[in-house]
């Protein structure tokens, strides 16, 4: 290898010298990486997947494990946990009903990132070619490569993506590119696992996978570690919850199951916060609103003081975005910044999407917090949209009390 890349530049070698502890911090995460990859492992988001459970689809349902490399106390330690990965294999008709106003979620390999699925592009992975290094390779060889994935076949139909993080569509190889998990859909009762099963499916596939490991010349003999304390962490031994007091407005301390009933009594410790709010939102409706006023009750009902709407922003205090994406939330919110004004007392609540929720929250809590020339950061709630329209149901009233003490908490 390091002829191949570094061969024309005349590398000189020095002496050797002992490894510092973030170099063998390096060299064994990526022995760990490099092994599970050439040993039957597809690297897929954070899990490593069984590559024959991952080309077998029969089954959505993927033999997987969490896995983390680390230097404990100077001995290099896995930690493995046992899990399942959801990945439904593209079928004909999603590809063919993708596009338009059809959205048809989908994860790409292997950062396991989210797209919308558009459909087929009319060529096979043999058609199409990449640069990577310098060097056009053809998709096979590129997706190898440069991703460590070799199950790509030239045959293979390439499906456009529209990928939001990158703004932009793009085209993959159809084995690539996965089905959101389909909402509604239940797991089988198999995978729900006791802590005593994953430790033991644990074990097993240190025995089965990692037995043959090496690292700086040695075989790496793994040895169960039985307690935290072997780890080099402290273990504590925290009191039962009626040990625990809470002061509230009166002064008087109430146990932990006592804090929601007191609040309606003498309200919080820190006396009432008057605040306002706007909500950015994909989409304005009637739930929404109806959401956020039931918020603005509970809120004065836990005598944490009055919550309103500050209408003079958007439509009556509501911002619509009019898209799920959050690149549309970034630019809204960055449109509208200057309007805010005062921000001390202030917050905004961002409505997350059913879709791209983790992309919506970045993009939107970064242009919130960002000093804009002389715009001050504004305080965040990020909500999700079927957790707001449900405020207004029974069942929704302490969903609403969780958010109500976190605005408190964020307004004081």
């Amino acid at each position: 290898m390091v002829s191949g890349l570094y061969g024309n530049m005349d590398p000189e070698f020095g002496s050797s010298r002992p490894a510092t502890e973030s170099e063998l911090q390096g060299a064994w995460e990526n022995c760990v990486r490099t092994f599970l990859s050439n040993n039957g492992f597809q690297r897929v988001g954070r899990k490593y997947v069984v590559e024959s459970d991952l080309l077998d689809e029969s089954t959505d349902f993927k033999q997987a494990f969490e896995v983390q490399a680390d230097i404990i106390g100077g001995t290099p330690s896995v930690a493995l946990d046992p899990c399942t990965r959801v990945m439904e294999s593209l079928t004909d008709e999603m590809l063919r009903g993708a596009g338009g106003d059809s959205e048809v979620e989908v994860r790409i390999l292997p950062k396991w990132k989210e797209g919308e699925l558009r459909g087929f592009s009319d060529k096979k992975a043999c058609e199409v070619a990449f640069e990577h290094r310098g060097i056009e390779k053809t998709v096979p060889q590129y997706w190898e490569d440069r991703h460590n994935v070799d199950f790509v076949e030239g045959s293979e139909e390439m499906v456009d993506v529209y990928v939001p993080s990158f703004d932009k569509e793009l085209s993959y190889p159809r084995s690539c590119v996965f089905g959101g998990f389909s909402r509604g859909r239940s797991l089988p009762d198999g995978l729900k696992k006791t802590p005593r099963k994953r430790v033991s499916e644990a074990i097993d596939a240190v025995q089965d996978h990692l037995d043959s490991m090496t690292f700086a010349r040695s075989k790496v003999s793994f040895t169960r570690a039985k307690s935290a304390e072997v780890l080099g962490q402290e273990v504590h031994d925290f009191g039962r919850e009626n040990r625990f007091g809470v002061k509230l407005g009166d002064g008087m301390k109430r146990q932990v199951t006592g804090i929601h009933k007191g609040l309606k009594q003498t309200g919080p410790y820190g006396g009432a916060v008057e605040g306002e709010y706007v909500v950015v939102a994909p989409e304005d409706s009637r739930r929404l609103r109806d959401g956020f006023d039931e918020l603005e009750s509970i809120y004065s009902d836990l005598n944490l003081g009055e919550l309103n709407r500050r209408t003079s922003i958007g439509e009556d205090g509501v911002i619509e975005v009019g898209s799920p994406h959050g690149s549309a939330f970034a630019n809204t919110i960055t449109g509208v910044r200057p309007e805010l004004g005062d921000s001390d007392n202030l917050i905004a609540f961002v409505v997350l999407p059913d879709q791209y929720q983790s992309e919506v929250y970045f993009q939107a809590r970064g242009k919130l917090f960002e000093r804009l020339f002389s715009d001050q950061p504004v305080s965040t709630q990020a909500v999700k949209q079927q957790n707001v329209f449900g405020l207004t149901g029974g069942s929704g009233y302490f969903t609403g009390v969780n958010i109500a003490s976190q605005t408190y908490v964020k307004l004081g």
